[in-house]
């Protein structure tokens, strides 16, 4: 009986303890964020992306860079690709990559986040607003792989990425320059 009551008693003080605790780590934390004014633009991403791909020592240069940006259309997660010049071509719901090259992919998003997996790549990575997230992508299987978004899912924001052959992709190249000219 008398147990009872001293647990009956030192439970709201615990509680009480445990949530300042809580409050007061929360605080630190805020208090030590860096505060943006504004989110990134396409090109602060870009530029802070050839900033952080410089800072690795050591670290081979990818062949190819493409750069995924994610935003909502009517309610549907949409995804750009772009590609580096001298093609510079854009894409709409489908990245094409070359088998066999290292391929880095730098992935941004607008409005919300976005999570997408390719179980048949074994790949995964975060769109965040205001970030830029980077993930190395495998190249050596051919096939299209699609994504499932862990948000939204499969339908919220379909992506594909394709593996063709290096001879392919380089005619796909050659083709979006000769268009755009």
């Amino acid at each position: 009986m008398i147990r009872s009551k001293i647990r009956s008693m030192i439970r709201p003080i615990v509680q009480l303890a445990w949530r300042a605790a809580t409050a007061s780590a929360i605080a630190y934390f805020c208090a030590a964020a860096p505060v943006r004014a504004e989110p990134l633009g396409f090109q602060d991403v870009e530029q802070k992306a050839k900033a952080l791909l410089e800072s690795y020592v050591g670290a081979p240069a990818p062949d190819l860079v493409v750069t995924l940006t994610a935003r909502r259309e009517d309610g549907i997660g949409v995804w750009t690709v772009r590609y580096p010049e001298p093609a510079g071509r854009t894409v709409r719901g489908e990245a094409v990559l070359p088998q066999g090259a290292s391929v880095l992919l730098r992935a941004s998003a607008e409005d919300i986040i976005y999570e997408m997996r390719f179980p048949g790549l074994d790949l995964g990575f975060n769109a965040i607003p205001g970030r830029l997230e980077e993930a190395a992508a495998p190249t050596s299987r051919l096939g299209a792989f699609v994504g499932d978004c862990g948000v939204c899912g499969r339908r919220g924001a379909p992506l594909t990425l394709r593996v063709i052959p290096r001879a392919e992709f380089d005619a796909w190249l050659a083709q979006a320059e000769a268009t755009d000219r």
